[in-house]
Parts: C-alpha cells; sequence; structure tokens
C-alpha cells in the first residue's frame, strides 16, 4: 500500500512539474507574441529612416557628380571607385550606389559584372546622332526664344553672348566652354518648351567638347564665335525665323566637324 501510495504521490509531482514547465511555456510565447509586432515596427521604422537618409545625401550628391561628369572631372572610362567617391563627396555608400545606377540608366556611367563602374565613352557615331537631335530640337528652342522672351532676359542673354565671344578672343577655351553652356541653356529657358528642354539637359550632361576636345584646342573656332554671334542677333531682334536658320548652321557646322573627324579616324 506504501509503494501504491509513493507512486501517486509521484505522480502528482510529475503531474505538477509538467504543468509548471507548460504554464511557463504558455507565458513565453505569449510574451514573444506581444514583443514581436514591436520589434516588427521598429525594424520597419528604422527601414524608413534609412531611406530618408539615403534618399537626402543622393538628391544632393546627383547633381554634383552629374556637374563634375560634364565639366571633366573624370575622364571617359575611368573608373568610378565607391569607397573615393563616399570620400569625395562626404556621403554615404548606399547613396553612391543608388546615384551610380542612375547615372548609368542616364548613359552618363556603364557598369560591368565584378568590374565596377566606370565613365562611360562616347563614340563619334554617337556625338553625331546627339549633335542631329540637338539640331531639331535648338532650332526649335532659337525660334521659340526670339518669339517670348522677355525685355529683361534679352538683356542678360546678350550680356552671355558677349561675355562668350570675350572669352574666344582671349583664347581662354574652358571659359568659352562654359559660357557656350550658359548660352544655349538660356535659349533652352527663354523658349518656355519643357519637353525640348528636358530632353536636351540630359545632352548637356554629356557635352560632346569634354569627349572631342580637339577642335577647340588651342583657341575656340572662329566661325562658331560668329555663329553664336548671329544666333544672339536674331533672338534679341525677335526675328524667329533667322534665330531658327542660325541654329541649323551652327548645329550643321558641329556635325560637318564631327563627320571629318570620323573620317580621319577611319584612315588612321
Amino acid at each position: 500500500m506504501w509503494a501504491v501510495r509513493t507512486m501517486l504521490v509521484r505522480g502528482s509531482i510529475a503531474e505538477a512539474l509538467e504543468t509548471t514547465v507548460a504554464g511557463g511555456d504558455g507565458i513565453a510565447r505569449d510574451a514573444a507574441r506581444r514583443t514581436a509586432p514591436d520589434s516588427a515596427e521598429a525594424t520597419a521604422k528604422s527601414a524608413i529612416r534609412r531611406r530618408a537618409r539615403t534618399g537626402a545625401a543622393l538628391a544632393t550628391l546627383l547633381p554634383s557628380l552629374r556637374r563634375d561628369l560634364a565639366n571633366g572631372v573624370y575622364h571617359p572610362r575611368e573608373r568610378l571607385v565607391e569607397a573615393d567617391l563616399v570620400t569625395r563627396y562626404g556621403t554615404t555608400r548606399a547613396a553612391v550606389r543608388e546615384a551610380l545606377i542612375q547615372l548609368t540608366t542616364e548613359g552618363l556611367v556603364e557598369r560591368a559584372h565584378n568590374r565596377g563602374a566606370r565613365v562611360r565613352a562616347m563614340s563619334v557615331a554617337e556625338a553625331i546622332e546627339i549633335a542631329e537631335v540637338r539640331r531639331l530640337l535648338e532650332c526649335l528652342c532659337a525660334a521659340r526664344a526670339a518669339e517670348r522672351a522677355t525685355a529683361a532676359e534679352r538683356r542678360r542673354f546678350l550680356a552671355i553672348a558677349r561675355s562668350l565671344r570675350a572669352a574666344a578672343i582671349a583664347d581662354h577655351v574652358d571659359e568659352y566652354l562654359a559660357m557656350n553652356v550658359r548660352f544655349h541653356a538660356a535659349i533652352h529657358a527663354m523658349a518656355r518648351h519643357p519637353t525640348a528642354q528636358a530632353i536636351l539637359e540630359r545632352f548637356q550632361h554629356r557635352p560632346i567638347d569634354r569627349f572631342f576636345p580637339q577642335p577647340f584646342r588651342p583657341s575656340p573656332p572662329a566661325a562658331s564665335v560668329h555663329e553664336h554671334e548671329r544666333i544672339a542677333a536674331a533672338i534679341v531682334a525677335g526675328d524667329p525665323a533667322a534665330a531658327e536658320a542660325a541654329m541649323h548652321e551652327h548645329l550643321t557646322s558641329l556635325i560637318t566637324m564631327l563627320q571629318r573627324f570620323e573620317r580621319r579616324s577611319s584612315r588612321s
């Protein structure tokens, strides 16, 4: 009988222990269920903050990188090392990666598997195609600028044209090229044609003279200077037909120059 009671007591203790353990497991599971949503919410908020920081850094980095690419800070086919860009621009690696992806879609950068990113080069054939598209849109903008520019805009534009001529006379090639960008950007703005302006702005990030500087060295070509003067005179005078014709002549000269360069390159 004593043995039977002992077994019953032991059984009761075992059952109690199992109940206690089971209860403990249940409490743990309840606690885990309560903390899981809090943990997921914290993770989501952290991810949102990271994306916000990356977006803010990217908004600052992209214009700087585009400008430096256009201004020849980086040479065609030069490697763009993420760590170097982080240091140079004081930004994050995540922002650099996003910027390189965006610049790749814009045709400014090319990426190769296991080789990283580098500045995309421009062939002569591509430069000719860009100039042909620009000729169509620049002619449109020149005509619209002659029609739509305000008196104040015409005065400012004339000042840009005079500065461009002064840089050419002084053989300040870099200044001349910078003023050339301002000259055309002013025409795009005065035209008030957002679609044409958006397309032309993309070409400004890949300026032909940066890839093929030979015609502009050691001094800007005199013909180009006179072409700019005729464009400016027509726009300031409010003559859309003359402005369009002068712009067509200017871009045709560029195309002809590139075609000659292409023929010389093919023979050498």
